[in-house]
């Protein structure tokens, strides 16, 4: 393979929508403004129907002009690699492999806390079971 393969427009709003639901700004989720207002400090415009459309995925308008711009000035916002929202063959930016790391382990405590509620009337032997399940599952 010589060249990744460019993202469609369903992958590029998957991956958008990751960093938005993974990489806070000031807290919390980042907004439209927010995004808007440091690209126009970077000398790229931004509509609202052109953000509505990435981050819905919009079928039929696979490349939109100016992407290469767009995604690298998106990527800066992020503080990521461009190449995550521009290639198929992206690197997954460990800030968002971070955050996703938590939030699995933020997921294995819950079925751990629910399963000790739940279960309280199955054998020792079932419970060290489930709980050497989990723990395998850590490691994966």
């Amino acid at each position: 393979m010589s060249e990744s393969a460019p993202l469609d427009s369903e992958e590029r709003s998957r991956r958008l929508n990751l960093l938005l639901d993974t990489i806070p700004k000031d807290g919390s989720r980042a907004t439209f403004a927010q995004i808007q207002s440091f690209l126009a400090s970077q000398g790229v415009r931004l509509s609202q129907a052109r953000w509505t459309y990435l981050v819905r995925g919009g079928r039929g308008y696979e490349r939109i002009n100016g992407e290469r711009a767009l995604m690298t000035a998106i990527a800066a916002f992020f503080q990521i690699d461009p190449s995550y929202l521009l290639d198929r063959a992206g690197p997954v930016p460990e800030a968002l492999e971070q955050q996703l790391e938590l939030l699995r382990q933020v997921r294995l405590r819950e079925v751990r806390l629910y399963a000790t509620r739940k279960l309280g009337g199955v054998s020792p032997d079932t419970l060290e079971e489930l709980n050497r399940i989990l723990r395998d599952s850590e490691t994966d």
